[in-house]
């Protein structure tokens, strides 16, 4: 989740892991992005993934962010209830 400095919206993550994300370097500017491997890596029963419009910086593995639950998707890792 990223919070944007909203104390609310990381009080709402009170007790709820949060993933680092993976930083990315594109043209020069580091961005921070969801780690899609490391979520995989942990096989979770439940993923909370938010900004399914993203578009992801290049270099992620996939384009858009609703491809990458697609990709957790089609590996069991997240519910279908998650979509």
């Amino acid at each position: 989740m990223e919070t944007r400095g909203r104390p609310r919206t990381a009080a709402l993550l009170d007790g709820m892991e949060v993933l680092p994300r993976k930083t990315l370097v594109y043209r020069g500017t580091a961005f921070t992005e969801l780690d899609v491997d490391s979520v995989l890596a942990r096989n979770p029963k439940i993923v909370l993934i938010d900004e399914l419009v993203h578009i992801n910086v290049p270099g992620s593995p996939n384009a858009k962010r609703w491809q990458d639950i697609e990709e957790g998707l089609s590996l069991g890792s997240a519910s279908p209830a998650s979509k």
